[in-house]
């Protein structure tokens, strides 16, 4: 990885994180890398940043991650904060989404 990253310009182009806590992986990591990947980057519990601009970039993944924009803490150990502000609250309680719809699953790294 540390060889991959030095061929580019480390310029960050891009970086997002999952937000579907009910986020599945049904398929180990040992198994195939490339579907595991396809189905954890959209769990609360990742981040990753593709780095280089190029037609290849980089890409690079954090796990049970603590980010932090302006100050504003949005996740905590790959839990996404968001559901406890008032006005996501207030539109989830008008929805009767279920409390459960809003715990992370686990996923496996190995």
């Amino acid at each position: 990885m540390i060889a991959a990253l030095s061929r580019t310009d480390g310029f960050i182009d891009s970086w997002h994180a999952g937000v579907n806590p009910m986020t599945i992986v049904p398929i180990a990591r040992a198994e195939n890398p490339t579907e595991w990947y396809s189905y954890s980057h959209c769990s609360p519990m990742i981040v990753h940043f593709h780095v280089g601009r190029s037609n290849a970039p980089i890409d690079v993944a954090c796990f049970n991650h603590t980010t932090m924009i302006d100050g504003d803490r949005i996740y905590e150990d790959g839990r996404l904060l968001i559901w406890d502000r008032p006005e996501v609250a207030a539109a989830i309680k008008a929805r009767n989404v279920p409390g459960s719809m809003l715990e992370n699953n686990s996923i496996s790294l190995a």
